[in-house]
């Protein structure tokens, strides 16, 4: 039966399961025609908007993989080929997305100490500039934690901190393209938060010693956010409360970011930023 060669075609590729039995049967009907696949490529792929198959409208090379927000992503030195049925071929493409971007992704480890990270960051593919900017990042945390004056390390890393934040700030006041900005956006957010969280010096549990209630986390300046109305709970084991605490900073810099958007224009700026 026609639903029984439907399930079989997405057995044997497991995402046609995002598309309906209409779409299915488009791509199906036009085995011949494989870029009759670019409408449907943003239902089977979240982050691909269509394939590039070159210039030529009726190739079966492809040549890359091309995001919602034009950002193209070379799939290796020789295009791969669309050829056979069109679940094959698909297979294919999503096994060398993940080779593609496993290959990428060790270049872009190894060139990131090696080059001004505002240099390196335009010429790595988006996604693998959050993902390695977040494993050095977690490096230099266990690195100065490790070190015989962690206290001193994690103050000197929030000055590196610091300095790269300010040097995305400058970018950002450039000239980019609509992509570049989008990245940019996104790393600053991440890095604000990874800032913050160096900057924290230690955790308020109130004037109990025994206490397992904390109130609030206090930066190196010594600059005390409350973490909500109740106390949260250090309770279980280290990382899941820890995990907690991060939640926390989290929501409760969200909160006060919505009261000092609302309360701007309505106080003296000189006392509202006090």
């Amino acid at each position: 039966s026609l639903e029984e060669y439907l399930e079989a075609k997405r057995v044997a590729f497991p995402r046609f399961y995002f598309l309906s039995n209409d779409e299915l049967l488009e791509i199906l009907a036009q085995t011949k025609n494989v870029q009759a696949v670019q409408p449907h490529m943003g239902k089977c792929f979240d982050g691909i908007r269509r394939l590039d198959f070159g210039e030529d409208p009726k190739s079966t090379d492809i040549f890359a993989m091309v995001s919602g927000e034009g950002e193209r992503v070379g799939l290796g030195k020789n295009p791969l080929k669309a050829r056979g049925s069109v679940e094959q071929w698909l297979g294919a493409v999503e096994s060398g997305m993940a080779s593609s971007l496993r290959r990428l992704a060790k270049q872009a480890m190894a060139t990131y100490p090696e080059e001004p990270r505002t240099e390196w960051l335009l010429r790595q593919p988006a996604q693998l500039v959050l993902a390695v900017s977040q494993v050095y990042w977690v490096a230099a945390v266990e690195e100065a934690l490790r070190s015989g004056e962690p206290q001193q390390g994690l103050r000197d890393y929030f000055q590196v901190l610091v300095k790269q934040l300010a040097d995305l700030t400058r970018m950002v006041r450039g000239d980019l393209s609509n992509l570049e900005r989008r990245l940019l956006a996104a790393l600053i957010t991440i890095d604000v938060h990874s800032r913050d969280i160096v900057g924290i010096r230690r955790l308020d549990f109130g004037e109990d010693p025994k206490s397992t209630d904390i109130f609030a986390m206090v930066s190196g300046e010594g600059e005390r956010v409350g973490l909500g109305k109740n106390p949260l709970k250090a309770r279980g084991s280290v990382e899941q409360w820890l995990g907690a605490v991060e939640s926390g900073m989290a929501s409760s810099l969200r909160r006060l970011a919505k009261q000092a958007m609302a309360t701007y224009p309505e106080e003296p700026r000189t006392e509202w930023l006090l």
